[in-house]
């Protein structure tokens, strides 16, 4: 559009995740923040009164992140944020940055299962005011077998 301006990226807030600890999205994000000289948050929201055990705790990823490479080359602090609607929080959280990039983590699916599914992904999409990115991990799993495949035919 005429009246658009680029504005270079200073805050970027990552839905914080278990795919998200993954070591390609986070060389991506590393990258990105790194371009940019960007702060990163990796934004995690759980809801208050929250059943059962967590799948993932944010603390995860910063011990990662610290533990893969002595010192993180851009600067990153991980929130825990209290929200009923995981959308709403992490909107509302770069809203209070004003973060000029939201990122969101995920899993490839297939065609079928992603018409069946509404996702996380899809939500944030259709509900946010700032640009958002998607990454997509690797499949490991395919990576294997078409790996192991290979191996076999030359062996």
């Amino acid at each position: 559009p005429e009246d658009a301006r680029f504005r270079p990226l200073k805050k970027i807030v990552v839905a914080n995740n278990h795919v998200s600890a993954e070591a390609y999205p986070l060389w991506q994000i590393e990258g990105l923040a790194n371009l940019f000289k960007a702060s990163v948050h990796f934004v995690h929201v759980e809801w208050p009164r929250q059943y059962g055990p967590l799948r993932f705790v944010p603390w995860r990823l910063m011990e990662k992140l610290v533990g893969d490479s002595p010192t993180a080359k851009y600067p990153f602090d991980v929130v825990t944020v209290e929200k009923e609607d995981i959308t709403d929080g992490l909107l509302e959280y770069a809203e209070e940055e004003n973060a000029n990039l939201v990122v969101i983590v995920n899993n490839l699916r297939n065609r079928w299962r992603s018409l069946l599914h509404a996702s996380l992904t899809q939500d944030l999409a259709l509900r946010a005011k700032r640009p958002i990115l998607v990454l997509h991990t690797e499949d490991t799993n395919a990576s294997q077998k078409i790996l192991s495949a290979a191996t076999e035919k030359v062996y």
